[in-house]
């Protein structure tokens, strides 16, 4: 989930570079749509500062900005994001694409004019066809030994996914680091994916990988991968600074990974090595890829 910093107020000026270079209408159509659900969302739910977004041409991002939804319980406040998420699905007609929909609740502040603090209180991710079964994914830490891997069936897709939710790879409550590794194949039966798809996030009080995201992994003492990572970043409670890196894996090499005694990663400047119970869990998801489903 990577809640936007964008302020909605400068996408008019952005469509209209788009425009003057000769944009498709496809893009002003979805343009148009995006503006559409945002207003819809607006009279909805009565609060006018929210940001709507595509990411990456099959996500679509809602956030509330200082909404009273900020004020709600925990559980209470799940339960919003989900009647967004529902509402969104129903509402955006540029829906068919759109594989996941995730909502934030933020809080902006603005000092003297010129300076500005922007924080996100929680952030919900859905798979946009079983959005009442609730969020596939919130941002917390999980002890390796109380996780394993999932599944999630998309009906209108044919394609099921399946993900080890948030491995705690490093730190604590406020900083740290977490890793998602997930693949997606068509159909119900698990078979062998293309590539395994490591999403990692920090949460930390600084950033750590703006200047170098490259990833490599050495597995049993040999280098088996090295490149760039795809990396976004944004800003969370209190000034924290969250980055995202995702790097994708051909499932071969994940087999390395996965069968082997030691794995070692490298982000940027940061080393981690995984623990056994680590390398034990993704040695689980190739065991859902042998037995055609996750026990």
């Amino acid at each position: 989930m990577l809640p936007t910093r964008s302020r909605f107020t400068f996408w008019p000026l952005l469509l209209t570079i788009a425009l003057a270079a000769g944009c498709s209408q496809s893009f002003v159509k979805s343009f148009s749509d995006l503006l559409a659900l945002r207003q819809a969302l607006s009279t909805h739910f009565q609060h006018p500062d929210i940001n709507v977004v595509i990411q990456n041409g099959d996500a679509l991002g809602i956030t509330f900005i200082n909404s009273r939804f900020n004020e709600l319980g925990e559980d209470e406040r799940g339960r919003k994001a989900q009647e967004i998420a529902a509402f969104a699905k129903a509402h955006y007609a540029h829906i068919q694409p759109i594989k996941r929909i995730w909502v934030a609740f933020a809080t902006r502040k603005t000092y003297f004019l010129f300076f500005h603090s922007f924080w996100v209180h929680d952030s919900y991710l859905f798979d946009k066809d079983n959005i009442e079964a609730g969020d596939l994914s919130r941002t917390a830490v999980v002890a390796a030994e109380a996780i394993k891997p999932t599944t999630s069936y998309s009906q209108a897709r044919d394609e099921t996914t399946v993900m080890i939710n948030h491995l705690l790879l490093a730190g604590g409550v406020q900083n740290k680091l977490l890793l998602v590794p997930s693949f997606a194949v068509p159909g119900r039966h698990l078979s062998a994916p293309a590539q395994v798809d490591f999403d990692f996030a920090s949460y930390s009080d600084r950033a750590l990988f703006v200047q170098d995201h490259s990833v490599a992994i050495t597995v049993d003492g040999k280098k088996v991968l090295a490149g760039a990572a795809q990396y976004s970043s944004g800003q969370g409670n209190e000034g924290t600074v969250i980055e995202y890196l995702s790097y994708k894996i051909p499932y071969q090499q994940f087999l390395r990974m996965a069968q082997a005694r030691s794995v070692e990663l490298r982000l940027g400047a940061r080393e981690i090595e995984l623990t056994s119970d680590q390398i034990e869990l993704l040695r689980g998801l190739k065991g859902c890829v042998d037995a055609g489903a996750c026990p």
